[in-house]
């Protein structure tokens, strides 16, 4: 049965996604990376959750590249963030923990998976914490609202139920896609933008 509210959800993910790629590819091209990492687990999503009896060969590519965004994606946004703030250090660490966490759990099967289930939420979750907190040291308020999202966003997760009627999956891709926009927003902000500073 498809599910089309989901499939909308997810199309709306990816066009945010999708979005942030282009408008950061000349900026920020780790970025830009991390959201097209996005950009199409959402798109492999939406067509998923549009058929009435997905594949398992189809389910499959979805939770793969879902995975792949959750760890290089949002690594990769984490990355761009310290980069553009000049803090090349956190920049390399966030993209040698991501890409570490790949080639020993794809390339190795070194982990079960409930531990890899386990170093991918924490991999992802650094991410969203280096954000917030890198961005309230930088004064950047969009870099800060956009972890708070991908908080919440977290912890609704894509689980079952509703919330006031709609699907928590849907709600976790609302969340995601307006988290996308704000983060846009902080790749590209510079603190006199918003701070007055009398002349001299």
């Amino acid at each position: 049965m498809a599910e089309m509210s989901t499939a909308v959800s997810d199309f709306v993910l990816a066009i945010s996604a999708f979005g942030g790629a282009m408008s950061l590819v000349d900026k920020n091209l780790v970025a830009s990376l991390g959201f097209l990492s996005i950009g199409i687990a959402a798109t492999v999503g939406s067509y998923r959750f549009s058929r009435a009896e997905p594949s398992p060969t189809l389910i499959y590519w979805h939770k793969t590249f879902a995975w792949y965004a959750s760890v290089l994606g949002m690594s990769m946004l984490a990355s761009g963030l310290h980069r553009h703030i000049d803090s090349p250090f956190f920049s390399a660490t966030h993209m040698g923990c991501a890409l570490s966490l790949v080639v020993m759990s794809k390339v190795f099967r070194a982990f079960t998976d409930n531990i890899e289930a386990t170093l991918a939420t924490g991999v992802s979750g650094a991410a969203v914490i280096s954000i917030g907190l890198f961005s309230f040291l930088h004064s950047n308020p969009f870099g800060m609202l956009g972890a708070l999202v991908f908080l919440a966003a977290g912890a609704i997760g894509a689980k079952e139920g509703t919330i006031s009627g709609v699907k928590k999956v849907d709600w976790f891709h609302y969340f995601l896609a307006f988290a996308n926009i704000v983060m846009i927003r902080a790749l590209q902000f510079k603190p006199s933008e918003i701070y007055y500073k009398p002349k001299e």
